[in-house]
């Protein structure tokens, strides 16, 4: 949900939740005990009869199951269900995966992900898949890039044959709809009839600009190309809002993890120490900067994007993610310091299953204040 933002000096959201005094949004958290959040990703080893589906739900701290419903109806109004599994009761988001089968070749499948807790059932968009068939042009999915650096990223994509002879290649370039790009060398992926990774290394990127990209395949019976899919690359110094508090924010989280501190009524004792990401550090300095210039508060981004799909973009492979963003607080420590004087915030904070960060701000007018510092906190695993 997206706000403007109401006068005051400093701000607290969780998602539906507003107050004053306090720092940031827990990503993780629809404060204490909310509905599950739901998240589908991308199927794999997809073959004629079946697929492996993907996706991520996010306890909320309570205990969770999760499922898939999935069918040929492009909304889902008639599905199969796969069967519940416990996820726990984590405030970090935690993977669902499930193979299925018995699948019909060559057709589109749509899928979700689902949650319920004793707080609701949450459903996630639809996505869609569609299942080899022995004989056709290639089956392609385009994935999320990774290794993004400063002038560097490594596209993916999932290729099946369908038993023919196949070569595939990436199409890629600064425009949104790749109306010109330019391609990749061409790669041998065999005849078989299960998804295969294509993968290719750019570099020579310029940084701070966003690319878009698609896997390409090619055999006897025809071309594919798959979904345009984009990626960041990394300023190698952005200035202002990552550059000139890396260090002084992870020294300074690193500290708060380092002792026992209660989160609202719950003790954590002392986390693991994290380190500093590139990746996230990105994908927080843009959403800081996109709240900034766009005027609102919310974990939810002008495009209608996810903490979740913001780290995606930039390279980082996730397994479980959090983010906390705040306004108003004019320095490091004093963020963080909100940060752990907030329940849901501080429990990302002190989270033992993250192991990288990234923070970023930018300025922007709030309330009076015409130079007020829009923060994002990411935290992940891979």
């Amino acid at each position: 949900m997206q706000r403007a933002l109401p006068v005051g000096a400093m701000i607290l959201i969780f998602f539906s939740s507003w107050g004053g005094g306090g720092g940031g949004g827990g990503d993780t958290s629809q404060g204490n005990g909310g509905p599950p959040i739901a998240t589908v990703s991308a199927a794999g080893s997809i073959t004629q009869d079946g697929a492996t589906l993907n996706g991520s739900v996010t306890p909320n701290g309570l205990a969770t199951q999760a499922w898939f419903e999935y069918g040929t109806d492009d909304s889902l109004s008639t599905f199969t269900a796969t069967a519940m599994q416990s996820i726990g009761d984590a405030l970090s988001a935690a993977p669902v995966v499930q193979p299925v089968s018995g699948c019909t070749g060559g057709t589109i499948y749509y899928v979700r992900v689902c949650g319920i807790n004793t707080k609701g059932t949450t459903k996630s968009t639809i996505a869609s898949f569609t299942t080899s068939s022995p004989g056709a042009a290639p089956t392609v999915d385009t994935l999320a890039a990774s290794s993004v650096a400063a002038t560097s990223a490594t596209l993916n994509g999932n290729v099946t044959p369908n038993g023919l002879s196949t070569t595939a290649w990436f199409e890629w370039g600064t425009n949104p709809t790749l109306a010109s790009y330019a391609s990749t060398p061409v790669q041998s992926l065999g005849s078989g009839t299960t998804s295969q990774l294509a993968i290719a290394a750019l570099s020579g990127l310029s940084t701070g600009t966003t690319y878009y990209c698609r896997v390409a395949a090619s055999n006897s019976s025809g071309t594919s190309k798959g979904t345009i899919v984009s990626f960041t690359v990394i300023p190698s110094q952005p200035d202002p809002g990552v550059a000139d508090i890396r260090d002084e924010f992870l020294a300074t989280v690193n500290q708060a993890r380092s002792v026992n501190q209660v989160c609202g009524s719950t003790p954590f004792g002392p986390a693991p120490p994290v380190s500093w990401s590139e990746n996230l550090a990105m994908a927080a300095y843009l959403h800081s900067e996109d709240m900034a210039l766009n005027n609102f508060f919310s974990h939810t981004g002008s495009d209608g994007s996810s903490a979740g799909q913001r780290i995606s973009r930039q390279g980082y492979p996730w397994r479980t993610y959090g983010e906390n963003i705040a306004v108003g607080y004019p320095t490091v420590s004093s963020v963080i310091q909100g940060w752990l004087g907030s329940e849901g915030h501080c429990r990302n904070l002190m989270d033992p299953a993250f192991t990288g960060i990234g923070a970023g701000y930018a300025i922007g007018p709030f309330g009076g204040n015409p130079a007020a510092r829009y923060w994002t906190f990411d935290l992940a695993d891979r």
